[in-house]
């Protein structure tokens, strides 16, 4: 079974501005916000994936996708134990992936949302 799907991104700040980064990241409120809105988009993205790719019976998938909030990230996805065969498929049924494009669709916003947080702190 796949692991979480992750990716990361380097940030390189001033020795200067180094104080003003940890005070920030401390009191975590413009991280946390900006975690918030990522995850929230993904999940409604990821809603709208299931729909798509009609992984619908019940709706019990649909409904059980969560945000997890932990201290500087987020979980995100459906809680039904089924969810990962709609995902990855089985060897009788094919995969209707929703999760992954959902992170990939949003992706290039996250890390820009993040660049633009993070070039506060750049000299």
């Amino acid at each position: 079974m796949a692991g979480p799907i992750d990716f990361s991104m380097g940030v390189r700040v001033t020795k200067n501005r180094i104080d003003d980064m940890q005070r920030d990241l401390s009191t975590g409120f413009g991280l946390e916000s900006l975690l918030d809105k990522a995850a929230a988009d993904v999940q409604g993205r990821m809603m709208d994936n299931i729909v798509k790719v009609d992984f619908v019976d019940t709706g019990a998938t649909l409904t059980s996708v969560r945000v997890e909030r932990k201290r500087r990230h987020r979980l995100i996805g459906p809680t039904t134990h089924y969810a990962v065969y709609g995902e990855f498929g089985t060897r009788h049924m094919r995969a209707r992936p929703f999760a992954a494009p959902a992170l990939k669709s949003n992706r290039r916003a996250i890390t820009r949302a993040f660049e633009k947080y993070f070039e506060r702190f750049e000299n």
